[in-house]
């Protein structure tokens, strides 16, 4: 879910869910009790259809644009991916405050398939499971996109989501050619990962969050992420400019990170589905 950038004005939040036939984006409203929610207050902006069960996103969150971003799995086709006449495989973008006659929501103009061929919602494509990203203060949108199960490869990536970028699935996974990893494709026009890593044991990245927060003044501006199969979490810096490296482990967990988050005051938390918790990143000595 993702609150309205105005929601303490006008109490609106959005909901990206599953309900068997593919996904739904879908508007609430809070109740004049601002902790809770109107259940009859849904109004579906944007169904997606999407008949198998796999790979479904499952992210929103409002830009500095003011537009709403959405994350959409391949939804286990590869060939949906750099289809650019369908929604799976991709980054929209959308403008929930004004509709386009006959729509529930508007294009942003700037768009790249807005004026030409190809879904005008489309932000980004070439993705394969964008399951989860966010946006830090400058707008960068970061992304993990999970690879390919089962091998060969088994590439994590993170991306940096620019407008219009293809990010190569299934031509690529991660760095290196998908159908050949030990040959050549042709990667023109694509965009390549900031980072990725070879997963043998691991099992998804979780893409996470750019530290913003007071409380660990030594992770300023470093990305910070994890993987459902491993209890760890990761630090991923920016050494040079467009050159990411993983700096260090930050921490063994408890359990596995199946989503990150962070509260408004920059500080970082992740939940996991093996112990139903939530933890925060903490310093220390």
């Amino acid at each position: 879910m993702a609150f309205h950038p105005n929601y303490q004005e006008n109490g609106k939040f959005y909901v990206h869910y599953t309900d068997g036939s593919g996904t739904i984006i879908s508007e609430f409203q809070v109740t004049s009790d601002p902790n809770v929610a109107d259940s009859n207050s849904e109004r579906i902006i944007l169904p997606i259809f999407a008949p198998g069960t796999l790979h479904q996103g499952g992210q929103l969150h409002f830009g500095l644009d003011g537009y709403l971003y959405i994350s959409m799995g391949e939804n286990g086709n590869a060939a949906n991916s750099q289809n650019i006449n369908n929604l799976l495989g991709k980054v929209l973008r959308i403008d929930v405050d004004n509709p386009d006659k006959g729509f529930e929501y508007g294009i942003p103009a700037d768009n790249p398939f807005a004026k030409t061929e190809g879904r005008d919602e489309i932000f980004a494509y070439g993705f394969r499971n964008p399951w989860r990203f966010s946006i830090d203060s400058t707008g960068r949108l970061f992304l993990g996109d999970v690879g390919h199960h089962p091998p060969p490869l088994k590439r994590e990536g993170l991306e940096l989501v620019i407008n219009g970028g293809n990010y190569g699935w299934p031509i690529m996974e991660g760095s290196i050619c998908f159908q050949d990893p030990n040959g050549d494709c042709d990667m023109t026009g694509l965009e390549l990962p900031i980072y990725d890593y070879h997963r043998n044991a691991w099992h998804a990245v979780t893409g996470g969050y750019v530290y913003e927060g007071n409380e660990i003044p030594e992770l300023d501006g470093v990305y910070i992420f994890g993987d459902v199969g491993i209890s760890e979490i990761w630090a991923l810096k920016e050494i040079l400019p467009g050159y990411w490296v993983e700096s260090k482990i930050l921490a063994s967990t408890p359990a596995p990170a199946v989503t990150l988050g962070e509260d408004k005051y920059g500080e970082i938390y992740y939940a996991s589905f093996i112990t139903g918790k939530v933890y925060k990143i903490k310093r220390t000595p």
